[in-house]
């Protein structure tokens, strides 16, 4: 018999059609938390400028009420959760004003 070759080695698709890989996805995910974290470091005010959901700002605003590591690690799960449905632009338009306002 002759050697096999795999249909689907020589059906891939462009890198770019690909879907994110899962170790991607985590990155992107532990990215939208770190940014949740120091948008719950600033003023309420601030979050109403960026016209963010109103989910999100409640899940900000209920960060303060839980005192145990454990529950503030949940909450901040439930944040970078709610950070990944945003709108990419929505999310660059946040660094770019959290790090205008760090300087």
């Amino acid at each position: 018999m002759g050697k096999q070759t795999h249909q689907w080695i020589q059906d891939a698709a462009p890198p770019e059609c690909q879907k994110p890989s899962r170790s991607e996805k985590k990155r992107q995910a532990l990215a939208c938390q770190e940014l949740g974290e120091k948008l719950a470091q600033c003023e309420p005010s601030f979050w109403k400028e960026l016209a963010l959901p109103s989910d999100l700002i409640l899940a900000l605003k209920d960060l303060s009420k839980h005192t145990s590591h454990e529950a503030r690690r949940r909450q901040m799960q439930f944040i970078g959760r709610l950070m990944r449905d945003l709108d990419p632009t929505t999310i660059t338009t946040i660094k770019s004003l959290l790090s205008m306002k760090r300087t």
